[in-house]
C-alpha cells in the first residue's frame, strides 16, 4: 500500500516552497525550479503490497543463474572426481594426463559471465524499476575444487552510481518507477553471494543496493536542501530545524563551499595522522578496554534509521517490497562467513578477539554501522508499520509474519556466532534497545 502526502495544512511564508514540491529533482537546482505537485505521482514512504508479486520474476530468473552456476561448478566436480578417480586407480603407476577436453570442462568465469541470462537480467530490471541503464558484473573469479569455494572466498555485493539525470518517479502499490528512465546502476557481485544465498535473498540485496540509487541524498542537488526534502519525504517534515529552513530560502551556497573545501582537506591531512596513531594506539590497548570502548560509542551514537542514514534507507527499500526478513537472513549469511574465515584463520584467541572488535569499532564508526544495527532498523519500521491504521489487515498478516522471522534471524545473531562473537553482540543489542527507549520518551 501506498500513502499519498496531504498538503492540505497551511505552511508557514518561509516554507511555502513545500506546498509546490514534485519529485522533478533537477541538478544544481533552486527553489523556482518546483513546479505544481501532481498529488497522483507524490506519495510517502510505507509498504507496497503487491512488492513481492512485482518482483517475482527477478526472484525466478535469480534462481535461473544460480541454477547455471551450479551446472557449470557441477561438471567441473565431475571431471575433477573422476579425473581423481582415474590417477589414484591408475595400474602399474602410469598416472593419466589431465587432458585438454577435461580443462574446457573445468569452471571458467569468463564463460559464465558471457551468459545470456545476465542480458535477460539487466533488461528485466530495466523494465522493472524504470532504470535507464542497468549493468550487472559477476567477480571473474576461479572456483577451488578442493574447498569447494570460489577464490576470493568473499560473498559481497556493490554498486556504482553514474551520472544522473533529473528524476521523476512513480510510487504505486506495485513499486517503484523512474518514469523519465533517469538512473544508471552498474552492479558488481561476488560468485560467493551468488552460490550461498538464496534466490530470494539475492533479490533483497538487489533491492538494497538499488535504493543506493533512490536515495535521496545521493541524488546530484545540493545536500542541504535535499536533506530537508528527504525528511519531507519520510514523514518528518514536523522535524526541520531553524537552521534547514533558512537554507531552503538560498538559491545558491557560494563561496561558503570554498571555506568548506578548505576545512576538508585540513582534515584530510590532519585526519589520516589521526588515524595512523590511532592504529599504533590499539595495538597496545587490550580487548576489555576495546569493549568498553565500542560500548560507550554505541551508547552516545544516534539510532539507526533510514531518515539519517543512506545504509538503513538502502535497507528499507528492501523491507518495502517486502523483502526485509530476506535481507537480513542474507547479511547473516554474510557475517557467519567473515566469522568462519576469521576463526578458521587466527589461532590465537586473543588475537581472534582484537580483530573482531576492531572490525566492530570500524563498522560503527562507518555509514553501515553492525548487522545488529541494521536488524533493529527494520524491527523498528515494521513496528511502525503494524501501527498504521491505513495499512490492510492482509498485508499486516505478511508483515506480522515478517517481523517474526526478523526476530529469528536477530536470535541468531546472539547466540550463533563464536562465544565471543556472541558476547559482542548481545552488548551492541542491549545498548541499542536502552538506546531506542530513551529516545522514545
Amino acid at each position: 500500500m501506498y500513502c499519498p502526502i496531504q498538503l492540505t495544512e497551511k505552511i508557514s511564508e518561509e516554507n511555502n516552497f513545500l506546498e509546490q514540491f514534485s519529485l522533478n529533482v533537477q541538478q544544481n537546482f533552486d527553489i523556482e525550479d518546483f513546479s505544481v505537485c501532481d498529488e497522483s505521482n507524490l506519495f510517502n514512504e510505507a509498504v507496497f503490497t503487491n512488492g513481492r508479486i512485482t518482483l517475482a520474476p527477478i526472484v525466478t530468473h535469480v534462481g535461473k543463474l544460480k541454477a547455471h552456476l551450479e551446472s557449470l561448478i557441477g561438471t567441473h566436480e565431475g571431471t575433477m572426481n573422476k579425473y581423481r578417480a582415474d590417477y589414484n586407480n591408475a595400474p602399474g603407476g602410469k598416472k593419466p594426463v589431465f587432458s585438454d577436453e577435461n580443462k574446457k570442462a573445468l569452471f571458467n568465469p569468463q564463460i559464465f559471465w558471457k551468459s545470456p541470462l545476465f542480458k535477460e537480467m539487466e533488461n528485466l530490471l530495466q523494465k522493472t524499476f524504470g532504470f535507464r541503464n542497468v549493468e550487472v558484473h559477476p567477480w571473474i573469479e576461479g572456483y577451488i575444487s578442493s574447498e569447494k569455494m570460489f577464490e576470493s572466498q568473499i560473498i559481497s555485493a556493490s554498486v556504482g552510481h553514474l551520472p544522473r539525470y533529473p528524476i521523476d518517479a512513480l510510487v504505486t502499490d506495485k513499486g517503484f518507477y523512474d518514469k523519465t528512465h533517469s538512473l544508471n546502476l552498474d552492479l558488481s557481485v561476488s560468485l560467493g553471494l551468488l552460490r550461498e544465498l538464496t534466490s530470494e535473498e539475492i533479490t533483497a540485496v538487489l533491492l538494497h543496493e538499488f535504493g543506493h540509487g533512490i536515495d535521496p541524498a545521493l541524488v546530484d542537488i545540493k545536500y542541504a536542501k535535499i536533506n530537508v526534502l528527504s525528511k519531507y519525504l519520510t514523514d518528518r517534515q514536523s522535524e526541520l530545524t531553524n537552521a534547514e529552513k533558512a537554507s531552503v530560502q538560498k538559491t545558491n551556497l557560494g563561496p561558503e563551499f570554498v571555506i568548506l573545501g578548505t576545512v576538508i582537506s585540513f582534515m584530510m591531512i590532519t585526519g589520516l595522522f589521526s588515524f595512523i596513531w590511532a592504529k599504533i594506539k590499539d595495538l597496545f590497548r587490550n580487548n576489555e578496554d576495546r569493549m568498553e570502548r565500542i560500548r560507550n560509542i554505541v551508547r552516545k551514537d544516534s539510532t539507526f534509521n533510514r531518515q539519517n542514514y543512506g545504509e538503513a534507507y538502502a535497507d528499507n527499500f528492501a523491507r518495502m517490497y517486502g523483502f526485509g526478513s530476506e535481507l537480513a537472513s542474507g547479511l547473516y549469511k554474510i557475517g557467519k562467513n567473515t566469522d568462519t574465515r576469521i576463526n578458521s584463520r587466527i589461532k590465537k584467541e586473543k588475537e581472534r578477539q582484537r580483530i573482531i572488535l576492531s572490525i566492530l569499532e570500524d563498522s560503527i564508526k562507518s555509514e553501515h554501522r553492525t548487522d545488529i544495527h541494521r536488524v533493529r532498523s527494520l524491527l523498528r519500521e515494521y513496528e511502525t508499520d503494524l501501527k498504521d491504521p491505513n495499512i490492510p489487515i492482509t498485508t499486516k498478516k505478511q508483515i506480522k509474519e515478517d517481523k517474526e522471522e526478523l526476530e529469528k534471524i536477530l536470535d541468531k545473531y546472539l547466540n550463533s556466532f563464536s562465544e565471543f562473537q556472541n558476547q559482542v553482540n548481545r552488548m551492541i543489542n542491549e545498548e541499542l534497545i536502552k538506546l531506542e527507549q530513551r529516545e522514545a520518551l
